[in-house]
């Protein structure tokens, strides 16, 4: 995950973290159930 202090993560690292990412179909319910307007 991309949080806080990423001065101590490669440059590799953080370029792996961008854009989307998909959501595993076991977490979809509970990921439906934060997102009120998705």
């Amino acid at each position: 995950f991309k949080r806080h202090i990423l001065t101590k993560k490669t440059t590799k690292s953080k370029r792996q973290l961008r854009g989307m990412t998909a959501v595993h179909a076991s977490d979809e319910k509970s990921i439906r159930a934060m997102m009120p307007y998705a």
